[in-house]
């Protein structure tokens, strides 16, 4: 039992149930001990997972990076070259590959903010960016600005950090599902009554379903909901005078999220590059991600005063950005190798089994 383990049995026995939401909250974000807050890899080939702009060997620019600067550059110039702001950047390795190529298109940002509250996430990012020689282009901010800018505004791989309700549905009532102690005194699922508000959204979403369709669910029916998404896209755009923001991650629109055949939600954990299940083992030591309701996160948008420019494919974005004219030398080069490296990362972002389908894009603007 490791000490975050130990932490949130204590705080079970002496207070009850937790709910799975502030489970996932102290799983992930627990001071020095969560998953994102301790001194752990969780990036690259040494971590759990990796992301899109680590397919690359770091001398590179990724594939990802450079066709988002391309993108940038032709489509937003003038907000290019004023702030950019990236919130989770996770290893930094997007902040490094997107300035190298934004200093090549000669469109660099006046400044470039990541929002990092992780201690030991901000120390990697700057040793990195140091290494680059980008330390005077770049500051770190635990909170979005309150202060009045414009500019751009990234999101890579965020939305799917953020802490969920889990839920079940039965033909009678709805259970919020929680964490408990079985008789061995391991963590274990529970059932608790769900607060109405949660209740009332649920069957919101149900009945929004059903003007679309959608089938009815198998009972019982487990799923999830993301209740922060609101507060998060407020916090980050409120300060934002105008400016184009770009959402990235995993998901799928209400339809296809909540379809019958995916009667047990989507939360998966990742440990060791491999998927799986086990979503209570080892607190603060594995991934836990749920996908993206985009069909919520455009709703939130919305009330935020952002308006939606596209939703589409990673892969699709990445064509209309050019990808191909990046990929292209590499073809011709004699270098087999280098080639042969770069081939394989873009099809691992384009082809659908990888996550070409899987990863959308949503663009905002206000």
């Amino acid at each position: 039992m490791n000490a975050l383990q130990k932490q949130i049995t204590c705080d079970i026995r002496e207070h009850g149930p937790l709910a799975f939401i502030d489970f996932m909250e102290t799983a992930l974000y627990a001071d020095d001990h969560g998953y994102y807050t301790s001194d752990r890899s969780v990036f690259g080939a040494s971590g759990d997972f990796v992301t899109a702009p680590e397919l690359a060997p770091p001398e590179q620019i990724s594939l990802f990076a450079g066709s988002l600067a391309q993108h940038l550059s032709r489509q937003h110039p003038s907000l290019c070259q004023q702030t950019l702001i990236e919130v989770g950047a996770g290893s930094g390795r997007l902040a490094m590959d997107l300035l190298r190529s934004l200093q090549q298109l000669d469109c660099m940002p006046e400044r470039y903010i990541l929002i990092e509250r992780s201690r030991p996430m901000q120390q990697r990012q700057q040793a990195l960016l140091g290494q680059a020689g980008f330390l005077d282009k770049v500051c770190w901010q635990s909170m979005p600005p309150t202060q009045d800018w414009s500019g751009i505004l990234i999101a890579n791989e965020l939305l799917d950090a953020l802490p969920v309700e889990r839920f079940r549905v039965y033909p009678e009532r709805i259970a919020r599902l929680g964490v408990t102690l079985d008789d061995q005194d391991q963590l274990s699922w529970t059932e608790l009554p769900a607060p109405a508000e949660l209740a009332a959204q649920i069957k919101a979403i149900r009945t929004r379903l059903d003007t679309e369709h959608v089938p009815d669910w198998p009972m019982p029916y487990t799923s999830e909901i993301c209740p922060d998404l609101d507060d998060l896209l407020a916090a980050l755009t409120s300060s934002m005078h105008s400016g184009f923001v770009l959402l990235i991650d995993y998901g799928y629109l209400q339809h296809e999220y909540y379809h019958p055949q995916r009667h047990m939600g989507t939360l998966v954990s990742h440990l060791a590059h491999r998927g799986h299940f086990d979503l209570l083992a080892r607190p603060g030591e594995q991934d836990l991600s749920a996908f993206v309701d985009f069909s919520a996160v455009l709703a939130a948008a919305s009330r935020c005063g952002l308006q939606p420019l596209g939703f589409q494919t990673q892969a699709e974005f990445l064509l209309q950005a050019g990808i191909d004219e990046l990929l292209q030398p590499y073809l011709d080069a004699s270098d087999t190798a280098t080639m042969l490296q770069r081939n394989a990362e873009f099809k691992q972002l384009m082809l659908p089994t990888e996550m070409g389908e899987k990863f959308k894009v949503l663009s905002l603007r206000k």
